[in-house]
């Protein structure tokens, strides 16, 4: 009978071991990937939900901006509905109980005194229509559906008192607000005076 020499059981022992040191290192491979796997597959879970966090968190500062926004609008449109409401009736009450706009004459259709027509003059207010002109006639187009000069009128006088940006450029509002700083009166004397002219432009055009 053969015996094996102990040089062979050494070799047979040295190629057992490096298989086996082979297999474990494929296995501890094998597990560090499934592992990475799971790990990353928690960490894109993770980041998952952090941004979708961070856009709920996103919306919902747009939206308390906004909120916050509409109230601020709310106060001012309130304050200058109050502001409108005065000036439309002190259009309409007996001229000896008010003091009247220096630029606009009480009776209807409304028209310019002659300070109104010297202040077109020496502001170019003529010239701040023309630039607004196109937006203008697309806004009453909009919204103005009779044919009724009274309907019209009343259009423009409640929208330039409420809306004059709608009505000038920023730096030709400015220029009346400073004008208007200067002689002590109200931002609405000037308003008047556009919704005049456009209302004597419209009617001249036939733009309604």
């Amino acid at each position: 009978m053969n015996t094996i020499s102990i040089d062979t059981w050494q070799f047979i022992g040295i190629a057992v071991a490096i298989v086996a040191s082979i297999l474990g290192g494929v296995n501890y491979l094998l597990i560090k990937s499934f592992n990475k796997g799971k790990n990353s597959q928690r960490f894109d879970d993770v980041e998952s939900k952090v941004s979708e966090y961070s856009k709920k968190q996103t919306t919902c500062d747009t939206r308390f901006s906004v909120i916050e926004q509409t109230k601020a609008d709310s106060v001012y449109m309130e304050n200058r509905f109050n502001e409108v409401m005065v000036s439309i009736k002190n259009l309409t009450v007996p001229p000896k109980k008010i003091i009247m706009d220096p630029y606009a004459a009480s009776h209807s259709p409304l028209a310019l005194t002659d300070k109104g027509v010297e202040k077109v003059k020496e502001l170019g207010i003529n010239n701040m229509i023309d630039k607004k002109w196109n937006d203008i006639s697309i806004l009453v187009s909009d919204n103005v559906k009779s044919k009724n000069p009274y309907d019209l009128q009343q259009f423009l006088i409640a929208q330039c008192l409420l809306f004059p940006d709608k009505f000038l450029e920023a730096d030709d509002l400015d220029k009346l607000k400073i004008d208007a700083y200067n002689e002590g009166l109200n931002i609405d004397s000037y308003m008047r005076i556009i919704a005049i002219l456009l209302d004597e432009k419209f009617s001249r055009t036939s733009a309604l």
